[in-house]
C-alpha cells in the first residue's frame, strides 16, 4: 500500500499543478493511515513467538468416579481410564495419567502403603502411583487375570449398575518382608509386591469357582475368598508365607445363589440375593455359624469397601444402608437416599463418615455432626446425585462432586474455593457465534427513517475511520467483536445436560445453563435464527436425550436467556434452518422432521410455510441409520395453507449390516469457494465438481484374520446415485474422514502393510465447461464426475480431522490430524493432493505441485499445539475470522485447546517486529519531497509562460 501511495502521490505532483499539493497530502495521509491501523492490530494473529499469549490450553479429568484422600492431597479418578492429583486448596490439577481408554478402564483405586494403586482393565493391569507427583511406582501386566476390555460406552457409570461389571476386587496387607496386595477376578487371585509390582504367588484356585469377595486379614496374615463353585458356597483361606490355599464350605451355602453379591467389613463377610430384604454374614473364621440381618430394602451391590471399616449397601433404585461392625456383630447403621452420597475414611488417615447430598440447589455435608452448606445455585447443576462427597481434616476442606461433572471444594465455613466443571470434557457439540458489533446496532434496526438510518451508518464509519488513529482497546472481558473478528462466544453441549459457553480468546467461562435435570444428551446441533451481531441474537437447539425426549430450545446466546422450549412427541431425524428471512422477525427459518415424516416449522404461524411453499428451490435432506445400514432421500413439501410440513422419500439404499458396516459419515460443508478449478501448465483448466449434496459413507466389512473391508462410498444425496466407490482390502479401524470443497480424505490402518494411511479422493468436472459464480449446482442435471485418488504412509494413528475454512474461501485449505501421540498436526492440502505428479510429463502439466512421495513427513514445527499436550481428542471444530488469513481452531477432547491458525501465511497483516517509526519517517520524507516538487514544476510552468 505504501508504494502505490507514493507512486500515485508523485505522479500527481509532477503531472498536475500546485493546486494538487492538498490533494496528495489528503492521499499520503490516509495511506499512513491505513498501513498503521493494520499494523496496530497485528496481535489479533497467533505469532511463533506469541505460543501461549493468543492460545489457550485447558486440561479436563472428566467425569469423577472414585477419589482418594492422601496425605499430599486428593486423588481422582474416571472408568474412562484417567487419573489425576487435585490440589485441595486451588482445584488445579497437580499431576494426570492418561491411560488407554477402552483397554484401561479402572476398576478399582486404593491408597496402599500412602502410595495410590490403580487396578484396571478388568484386573489384568496393576499401576502404583507416587500420590505427590504422578509418578509410576510400577505397571504390572497379570498375564493370568482375564482380559476384560470393556467399551467405555458400557462403563457402568452409578453404583446401581456395579453388579453387572466384571468383578475386581483388591486389598492390602503386610506381610513379613513388604506389603502385599492380592488382586482377584471373577476366578483368578494373584499377589503382588507393593512395592515394585512382582508377581509374588498366584494359588490354584478350585475349578468353577466364581470369587464374590475378598478380605485381607491384617493380623493373621491371611487372604480369605468368598465364593461358590459348581455346588458350594466356599471361603478360600490363602496365606502367602507358606503358600497354603485351604477351602472352608460355607454352612447353609450362604453364598452359592447366582444372584448373591457379597462384601466385607473387618472380619465379616456380607451376602445379599438381589430379591431379598436380608442379609446373610458371618465371620471368616467361623463359616459354620450363619447370621441374618433385615435390611430396609434388597441389596443389589456393595461399595468397594475392603480398606474401610464400613460396608455400604445400595439398591436398585440407589438407596444406601451402612453397615457396621461391633463387637464381632453386624448392624444397619444409617440410609441414605438414591441421591445422597456417603463417603467413609479409614483410620490411617483419621477414621469418618462424610454425609452429602443436595436439596434444592444447596450442597449440605455432614461431617463429624458439622452441617456445612454451599448454595450451587449459580452454577447451573444438571443433576440432582451427589457422586462423591469427601471432607479432610488434614487439608481442612469439604469436596463435592455433583453427578453432571461440577467438583466445589468449600472450607470448613461454608465458603467457596474453587469449582471445576468436568461436563466440558463430554461434550456432544459445539458452535462458534459471531459477537456483537461495538456500534448501537439496534438504533439502526429502529429507525423509520432510510435518512436517519443513512446518518447512523455515517456516524459509525466516521467513528471507526477515528479508530484508525487511536485504536480503541477492546477487552476480552466484554462481549464486543474486535476489529478483525478474532473474539468469539462457542456454545458446547455436555452429555449430562449443561449448555455451557466459552469465550475464545481466553477459554473463560461465560455462562452455564442446565436445560433439564438428570437427563443425557445423546445428539444435538445447533441453529442460527438471527446473528448475535443483529437485534435480538436467537439460536435453536435441536437435542434428543437418551430417555426418548426431544427438545427445540430457543435462546439467547450472548445471556443464555432461554426465549422458548418445546418438546416434540416423536423422535428428530433431521433439522435444518432455512437460509430466507422470515418478513415478519427479520430472522431465518427453522424446520424441524419427526420420524413421523412431519415437517415442523418455527416460528409456528402461517406466513413461514407459506414463505416455505415459495421457495424457487426444493428443499432435500437425507438420513443415515448405522444401525440398519439404511441411507434415505427426502424432499420437503409445504403448503402455504397449512402450520405443518411433508417429508416425501425419494430414494433409499440398504447396505447388508452382515458384510459391512458404517463407520463414518461425512458431508459437504456449506463454505464459499474463491477458485473454481486448478489451471495446468497447458492452459487448460480442471473445473471444481462443487456439489453441496454431497456425502462420503465409509464402511468396513466383518474381520477375518485381523483384517477387513473399507468401502468408500460418495452419494448425491438428491438422486441417490453413487458418485464413487473405492476399496481397500486389508484394513482395520478406526476410520476418521473429512470433506470440504470437491475433495475428501480420510484415515485407516493397513495390516498388510502395517502401517497408517491417509487417502484423498478430488472429484473435477467431467464436462469441463466454465463454470459462473453464483450459479446453483443442479445435481438433477450434473453427470458423474472424473475422481482422481492417491494414497499416502501417515507416520501415526489419528482421532480426529479437522479443515480450515476462511470467510472468502481464497486462502489454502490446511487439513488437521489429531494424532495419537496427543499431538495436533496440520498440513496443506497440496501435500497431499492427489495430482501430484508421479512421472516427468505429469511435472510439467503440474508445476505447482511437489514431486510425488509416498510417506508424508510429521515434522514438530508443524505441530499446532507445540509443547502442551491434548489428549483424547474426539472433535476438532474450525471457523471464520475477519481476516482472510486466519481460521479459528477449537480442539476438543479430554482438553480443550484454541489457536488461530493462518494456512498461507499473515499475507493481511504486518508483523509485530515492523517499525512504524520508519514508516512514519519515510512518508514524511516523500511528503516534502512531494511539496518540493510541486512547487518546482508551479516555478517551471511560469518560467515557461514568461517565455
Amino acid at each position: 500500500p505504501c508504494c502505490c501511495c507514493c507512486r500515485f502521490s508523485l505522479k500527481m505532483s509532477v503531472g498536475v499543478g500546485g493546486g494538487s499539493v492538498a490533494f496528495v497530502v489528503v492521499v499520503v495521509f490516509v495511506c499512513v493511515v491505513a498501513v498503521l491501523g493494520l499494523g496496530s492490530n497485528v496481535n489479533a494473529q497467533l505469532q511463533e513467538h506469541e505460543a501461549g499469549i493468543k492460545d489457550w490450553h485447558k486440561q479436563f479429568v472428566g467425569l469423577v468416579s472414585f477419589v482418594v484422600e492422601t496425605e499430599a492431597g486428593l486423588v481422582v479418578a474416571t472408568k474412562d481410564g484417567v487419573i489425576a492429583g487435585l490440589d485441595p486448596h486451588r482445584g488445579a490439577i497437580v499431576w494426570r495419567k492418561v491411560l488407554r481408554e477402552e483397554v484401561d478402564t479402572i476398576d478399582a483405586v486404593y491408597s496402599v502403603d500412602q502410595n495410590i494403586v490403580v487396578v484396571c482393565g478388568g484386573g489384568r493391569r496393576v499401576l502404583s502411583l507416587h500420590p505427590e507427583s504422578g509418578v509410576i511406582n510400577f505397571d504390572s501386566i497379570i498375564q493370568s487375570m482375564a482380559t476384560v476390555d470393556l467399551p467405555s460406552s458400557q462403563v457402568p457409570k452409578n453404583t446401581a449398575d456395579i453388579s453387572s461389571s466384571p468383578f475386581v476386587h483388591a486389598c492390602g496387607f503386610h506381610a513379613k518382608h513388604s506389603s502385599v496386595l492380592a488382586v482377584a477376578t471373577n476366578n483368578a487371585i494373584t499377589f503382588i509386591s507393593a512395592k515394585s509390582g512382582a508377581i509374588r504367588w498366584e494359588p490354584t484356585l478350585p475349578e468353577g469357582i466364581s470369587i464374590k469377595a475378598l478380605m485381607c486379614d491384617t493380623s493373621s496374615e491371611n487372604v480369605y475368598a468368598v465364593a461358590s463353585t459348581n455346588a458350594d458356597s466356599v471361603v478360600v483361606a490363602m496365606n502367602i508365607e507358606d503358600k497354603n490355599v485351604e477351602v472352608n464350605a460355607l454352612a447353609e451355602n450362604a453364598c452359592g445363589d447366582a444372584d448373591v453379591v457379597c462384601g466385607t467389613v473387618n472380619e465379616i463377610a456380607v451376602c445379599s440375593i438381589a430379591s431379598q430384604d436380608t442379609v446373610s454374614w458371618f465371620n471368616i473364621h467361623n463359616v459354620n455359624v450363619i447370621n441374618t440381618l433385615a435390611t430396609p430394602f434388597p441389596i443389589k451391590s456393595f461399595h468397594d469397601e475392603s480398606l474401610m471399616d464400613v460396608l455400604v449397601g445400595v439398591s436398585g433404585g440407589g438407596e444406601q444402608v451402612v453397615l457396621v461392625e461391633e463387637d464381632g456383630k453386624l448392624s444397619a447403621d444409617k440410609t441414605y437416599g438414591a441421591t445422597e452420597h456417603v463417603q467413609h475414611s479409614p483410620a490411617s488417615i483419621g477414621a469418618s463418615i462424610t454425609h452429602s447430598k443436595l436439596e434444592s440447589g444447596v450442597a449440605k455435608i455432614l461431617y463429624n455432626d458439622v452441617v456445612i452448606e454451599e448454595n450451587l445455585s449459580d452454577l447451573a447443576l444438571a443433576s440432582s446425585t451427589i457422586a462423591f462427597g469427601l471432607c479432610s481434616k488434614k487439608h481442612g476442606v469439604c469436596v463435592v462432586s455433583v453427578g453432571d461433572g461440577t467438583i466445589v471444594a468449600m472450607s470448613f465455613t461454608g465458603n467457596r474455593l474453587w469449582v471445576r466443571d468436568e461436563s466440558l470434557a463430554s461434550f456432544v457439540t459445539t458452535s462458534f457465534f459471531d459477537l456483537p458489533l461495538e456500534f448501537n446496532e439496534d438504533a439502526i434496526f429502529d429507525a423509520k427513517n432510510p435518512l436517519t438510518r443513512y446518518v447512523l451508518r455515517w456516524g459509525e464509519a466516521i467513528s471507526d475511520l477515528l479508530a484508525f488513529v487511536v485504536p480503541k482497546s477492546v477487552s476480552s472481558r466484554t462481549l464486543i467483536q474486535d476489529a478483525f473478528n478474532t473474539h468469539k462466544l462457542f456454545v458446547t453441549v455436555s452429555s449430562t445436560g449443561k449448555m455451557i459457553a466459552v469465550k475464545s480468546v481466553d477459554g473463560e467461562i461465560v455462562w452455564r445453563v442446565a436445560p433439564f435435570v438428570d437427563e443425557v444428551i445423546v445428539s444435538a446441533s445447533f441453529h442460527t435464527i438471527t446473528a448475535p451481531v443483529h437485534k435480538n441474537p436467537n439460536v435453536a437447539l435441536v437435542l434428543s436425550t437418551v430417555s426418548n425426549h426431544h427438545y427445540i430450545i430457543f435462546f439467547n446466546p450472548l445471556t443464555s436467556e432461554i426465549i422458548s422450549k418445546e418438546e416434540l412427541s416423536s423422535a428428530i431425524v433431521h433439522s435444518v434452518s432455512v437460509p430466507h428471512v422470515h418478513v415478519d422477525s427479520h430472522s431465518s427459518i427453522l424446520v424441524v422432521v419427526t420420524e413421523d415424516k412431519i415437517a415442523h416449522v418455527f416460528p409456528r404461524d402461517s406466513m413461514a410455510t407459506k414463505v416455505l411453499s415459495s421457495l424457487s428451490q426444493p428443499l432435500y435432506f437425507h438420513t443415515v441409520s448405522i444401525s440398519t445400514g439404511t441411507i434415505q432421500g427426502f424432499q420437503l413439501e409445504f403448503e402455504a395453507s397449512e402450520q405443518f410440513g411433508a417429508a416425501k422419500k425419494l430414494w433409499q439404499v440398504q447396505l447388508d449390516t452382515k458384510t459391512e458396516e458404517i463407520k463414518a459419515v461425512v458431508a459437504a460443508k456449506k463454505e464459499k469457494v474463491a477458485s473454481l478449478g486448478a489451471i495446468r501448465a497447458d492452459k487448460g483448466v480442471l473445473y471444481k465438481y462443487l456439489n453441496p449434496n454431497l456425502i462420503a459413507v465409509a464402511t468396513l466389512s466383518p474381520y477375518v484374520k485381523k483384517s477387513a473391508i473399507l468401502t468408500v462410498y460418495i452419494i448425491d444425496t438428491v438422486k441417490g446415485t453413487f458418485v464413487h466407490r473405492v476399496d481397500h482390502e486389508g484394513i482395520r479401524g478406526p476410520v476418521h474422514m473429512g470433506m470440504s470443497e470437491n475433495w475428501v480424505v480420510y484415515t485407516y490402518r493397513n495390516r498388510k502393510g502395517k502401517q497408517y494411511e491417509l487417502s484423498v479422493l478430488e472429484m473435477f468436472d467431467a464436462s469441463n465447461k466454465e463454470k459462473e459464480k453464483g450459479i446453483a449446482f443442479s445435481s438433477l442435471k450434473a453427470s458423474k464426475p472424473i475422481v482422481h485418488a492417491q494414497s499416502y504412509v501417515f507416520p501415526t494413528s489419528v482421532s480426529a480431522i479437522g479443515i480450515t475454512t476462511t470467510e472468502q474461501g481464497i486462502t489454502e485449505k490446511k487439513v488437521l490430524f489429531a494424532l495419537g501421540i496427543d499431538s495436533i498436526f496440520g498440513i496443506n492440502k497440496k501435500f497431499f493432493d492427489p495430482r501430484r505428479p508421479t512421472s516427468d510429463k505429469e511435472k510439467e502439466l503440474t508445476p505447482d505441485l511437489p514431486e510425488y512421495k509416498p510417506l508424508l513427513p510429521v515434522t514438530f514445527t508443524s505441530m499446532l499445539n507445540y509443547n502442551k499436550t491434548v489428549s483424547r481428542v474426539t472433535a476438532i471444530t474450525t471457523a471464520t475470522s475477519g481476516l482472510e488469513s486466519t481460521s479459528l481452531v477449537l480442539v476438543q477432547g479430554l482438553d480443550y485447546f484454541f489457536v488461530p491458525v493462518a494456512p498461507s501465511g499473515q499475507f493481511d497483516l504486518l508483523y509485530q517486529n515492523f517499525s512504524k517509526l520508519y514508516l512514519v519517517l519515510g512518508m514524511s520524507a516523500l511528503l516534502g519531497l512531494t511539496y518540493v516538487l510541486a512547487k518546482l514544476n508551479d516555478r517551471k510552468i511560469v518560467k515557461e509562460a514568461w517565455k
